[in-house]
């Protein structure tokens, strides 16, 4: 598709004429300002957002999570290739706790961390509209994926969790295990079990088998039983 200039891109979404921008795809969006006040106060029809590599002021960042509490259309949201310091992950936090229509958060390769997903818990434990989760190529550890869990456990309606290319450890895959019972909407779980006892995947694929869900794998060297039936590709 043809790069859209900044102005047509405005002006398409004051209008209500654009589903779905991605900025990698459609163009450049040279004031984030703007585009923050147009999806707070005027546009109803984006439904897909993709910004990846931005950079721009931590301020600016954070007042377009908070255009997230007020907008009531936007459904799909990826921030990938972004530095999420801690007054945007407090501010993603809180706007998740209001928002009612987002049902799809991707923030990849992002450098998230175990203290990012302590800050990101209590608006992903509060939210009640997300149904997928990717979290993939971060920096989370043990602690994080603790947080995850708790989220799992209390969130009504998430069914797709991407946690590949993180530090997934023995004590991580236990927590996840616990997490996954028959309250839970969990279905698809994607990540790295290359570190994983076999005891711990046998449990994280029996957890989500029980519930007629996948473990979405990574290459598991010391684990030789094929896994291949519980994955399901594209999530």
């Amino acid at each position: 598709m043809e790069p859209l200039t900044s102005s047509v891109i405005y002006k398409k979404l004051w209008e209500n004429r654009l589903t779905t921008l991605d900025l990698d795809e459609h163009g450049p969006i040279q004031d984030l300002n703007l585009l923050s006040l147009i999806l707070q106060k005027g546009n109803t029809s984006l439904e897909s957002l993709t910004l990846n590599n931005l950079d721009v002021p931590s301020a600016n960042l954070v007042k377009f999570v908070d255009a997230l509490r007020a907008n009531h259309g936007l459904k799909s949201l990826e921030l990938n290739h972004i530095h999420m310091s801690e007054p945007e992950l407090f501010a993603l936090s809180e706007a998740l706790k209001n928002n009612k229509t987002l049902e799809h958060l991707a923030i990849r390769e992002a450098d998230l961390t175990d203290d990012s997903m302590e800050i990101l818990k209590p608006g992903l434990v509060k939210n009640t509209s997300l149904v997928s989760l990717n979290f993939s190529d971060n920096l989370i550890q043990t602690r994080g994926i603790s947080a995850i869990a708790a989220v799992i456990e209390k969130h009504p309606t998430l069914t797709t969790l991407s946690l590949g290319n993180n530090s997934i450890s023995d004590e991580s895959a236990a927590a996840l295990v616990r997490s996954i019972s028959p309250k839970t909407t969990l279905k698809f779980l994607a990540l790295n079990v290359d570190q994983l006892s076999a005891e711990n995947i046998t449990l994280l694929v029996s957890s989500l088998r029980a519930k007629k869900g996948n473990l979405l794998k990574a290459e598991c060297p010391k684990f030789r039983t094929d896994l291949s039936r519980f994955s399901q590709r594209n999530i």
